[in-house]
């Protein structure tokens, strides 16, 4: 994971960066640029159709996607994500539990409660919509 520098890079890694058409000042973004490991792509796409089941942020994410742009592409998005988390959990050496109270904090700092403000009660638990 070190010789990557930042999700950006894994995910242009695995093929699941956007392809760019620009001219001028008009920016145009395609699919994903499938450059990269065909059947990793494949086994995070797979990966991802159980995660939505289990995890409910990533739930929330598809469940959103896929009624504005369709299930294929809800899943693709998905997949991604679901790379990047496993990235940052392996660039910082945490497991599922530490990332999701991560989150949860900064969920929380970003509506104006800093992270010390944080109940012990929610942390690792998933928060609720309006959080």
């Amino acid at each position: 994971m070190a010789r990557f520098r930042n999700a950006r890079k894994v995910a242009a890694y695995a093929g699941f960066d956007p392809v760019e058409r620009s001219s001028a000042e008009r920016q145009h973004f395609l699919g994903i640029s499938k450059a990269g490991s065909r059947l990793l792509r494949y086994l995070l796409v797979e990966a991802v159709q159980t995660a939505v089941r289990y995890d409910e942020d990533l739930k929330r994410f598809y469940k959103r996607l896929a009624e504005r742009r369709g299930r294929p592409k809800a899943k693709v998005a998905a997949a991604r994500k679901l790379l990047v988390r496993a990235y940052i959990m392996l660039r910082d050496e945490i497991d599922y539990a530490e990332f999701r109270r991560r989150a949860v904090t900064v969920r929380l700092a970003r509506g104006g409660q800093g992270p010390t403000n944080v109940p012990e009660v929610l942390i690792g638990q998933p928060t609720s919509p309006g959080v």
